[in-house]
């Protein structure tokens, strides 16, 4: 709990995510005031984006652990439908934009704001495409352990490409085992097994294999498997139940959400790649194994 009152952290973690994201022209980050001490003076940062400004005032002047200054940014709930009609803010583009920054935060980042419900993503709407993402309390944010976030990477590669042995070997890794092949359900909605296009439902011989073996499943067998998870599968669980709620408030197709993760999953294998070029075939490749 410490930790969501020192608002000195909260804002050196909005710099660093401001500083993740500069070459993003969707999303915005608040002025707000990162406090250091150099040589016994207090350097205020004032950081939005793009923008970096320093002055000497004093940490009482400004900022301390309990108290932090902020530009004030209008907008709405990123799922306020009625504020989106109302300025013809096109929301499945709303939807597309916020996966791909959180997907980027996970993939490629590895440093998750740890609460983005609905109430901490504005849409405001200023900005170059006709709208943009503000991100509000930064009070508490994960690093993912490097190692996960690469194997998590590969995971969702070989969900999208519906490499079931390497979906077998990554569980193996997680430490779940049998378990693993349960991922697919959990992150697509379809059988590890599955050959087709993700994005489409489920065939008659899926769904009947499937029921066979939920039902054979036991409390325990959840409870093993939630237990057997690494600390940093739970943050992407939750950041991925907070996005699908979000996008289905907003009316998008799963598809969105597939594709981005596919995008920047491949993004976060391959650091040298950039996320704004669009002009990997691997990625291009990738569209065909999803489904309109």
């Amino acid at each position: 709990m410490l930790c969501l009152t020192d608002f000195i952290q909260e804002a050196r973690n909005a710099e660093k995510t401001a500083e993740n994201f500069k070459n993003n022209d969707i999303v915005r980050f608040v002025f707000c005031f990162v406090v250091s001490k150099s040589g016994g003076v207090y350097m205020i940062h004032v950081s939005c984006n793009l923008t970096t400004t320093t002055t000497t005032l004093r940490i009482q002047d400004l900022t301390t652990k309990h108290v932090l200054t902020m530009e004030f940014c209008r907008g709405c709930k990123v799922d306020d439908l009625e504020f989106l009609k109302e300025r013809r803010i096109d929301a499945i583009k709303v939807a597309k934009a916020l996966l791909e920054v959180f997907a980027e935060m996970i993939f490629v980042h590895g440093f998750v704001h740890g609460d983005p419900h609905p109430g901490n993503i504005f849409v405001s709407p200023e900005g170059q495409n006709g709208f943009s993402l503000v991100l509000l309390d930064h009070g508490i944010y994960k690093t993912l352990d490097e190692a996960f976030r690469v194997e998590y990477c590969q995971l969702w590669k070989a969900l999208i490409l519906l490499d079931s042995n390497k979906i077998y070997h990554l569980g193996e890794r997680f430490g779940v085992g049998k378990y693993s092949k349960y991922f697919p359900l959990i992150f697509t909605g379809r059988t590890v097994d599955s050959k087709s296009a993700l994005g489409k439902g489920m065939s008659v011989e899926e769904k009947r294999k499937l029921k066979q073996e939920l039902e054979s499943l036991k409390m325990e067998d959840i409870s093993s498997f939630m237990e057997s998870l690494p600390p940093d599968f739970l943050t992407v669980f939750r950041t991925d139940g907070h996005m699908r709620s979000v996008i289905s408030k907003l009316g998008a197709p799963q598809r969105i959400r597939l594709l981005a993760y596919a995008k920047y999953s491949l993004y976060g294998l391959s650091p040298k790649m950039n996320p704004k070029s669009g002009n990997s075939y691997s990625i291009l490749n990738l569209d065909g194994y999803l489904s309109c």
